[in-house]
């Protein structure tokens, strides 16, 4: 439970205040904090397989919807 305590805590904080924690915390354990500021990259692949699950659980949910409407 310490976790969602933790995001809990730091969102109090503003996003430039956050990033100071973070780069601080880092040289206190020998990183460099500029490598913490890697963007969040996602494979085309993986992009459109999630894109398909998406489109298929959104009509199975019209479907659902649609056979409830007929009850």
């Amino acid at each position: 439970m310490l976790l969602p305590e933790l995001r809990l805590a730091f969102s109090y904080f503003l996003p430039m205040e956050t990033n100071r924690i973070a780069r601080r915390a880092a040289a206190l354990h020998g990183a460099d904090g500029g490598a913490l500021q890697r963007p969040a990259a996602v494979d085309a692949t993986a992009y459109a397989r999630a894109e398909a699950l998406d489109a298929w659980a959104a009509s199975r949910l019209d479907a659902f919807a649609e056979e409830g409407d007929d009850a």
